[in-house]
């Protein structure tokens, strides 16, 4: 069968299979991804990417899923930015002025040696957590913020 490119409006033969299920509208590859292209909308990049400042194309409806307001062109710039930027690491910012995570652990490494306060684990600093000892996580005061090893901050809890 012969059909109209509905891009350069070449001449060129079809199967009577493809034209009954809607397949032959473009004469090359190169007519079906230009022309397909202009038919739909096409994706203009809206977004910069938050680790490599790539610019990339997301739906606008999908951004609200962002917890921290950042987004990212792949799973692995969403990997590398969260694993060595601590800013990126997404968070709650919560109306009613609670302090994230990020704040009281500055606080309560401010003027303390790195190490487990119950067993002394000092070997890698990253895996220390801390612990609200009044068990409050809005009071975020110095005397009320201990460093544990993740054993002992498990076991902590575990003894109510």
């Amino acid at each position: 069968m012969i059909k109209n490119c509905e891009y350069c409006k070449k001449e060129f033969e079809a199967d009577n299979y493809q034209v009954k299920i809607g397949w032959a509208k473009f004469c090359s590859r190169e007519c079906g991804l230009t022309g397909g292209a202009k038919k739909r909308n096409p994706r203009i990049p809206n977004t910069t990417c938050a680790y490599c400042e790539k610019s990339f194309y997301k739906k606008e409806c999908m951004k609200k899923y962002s917890k921290c307001g950042l987004y990212f062109c792949s799973r692995a710039c969403r990997g590398m930015g969260m694993r060595y930027d601590v800013s990126l690491i997404p968070f709650k910012n919560r109306e009613n002025g609670d302090i994230d995570s990020r704040t009281y652990r500055k606080i309560a490494f401010k003027d303390r040696e790195k190490k487990c306060n119950r067993c002394g684990y000092q070997k890698h600093a990253r895996v220390l957590q801390v612990h609200h000892i009044d068990r409050n996580r809005k009071n975020n005061k110095q005397d009320n913020l201990e460093i544990l090893c993740p054993n002992c901050h498990a076991e902590e809890h575990l003894t109510i």
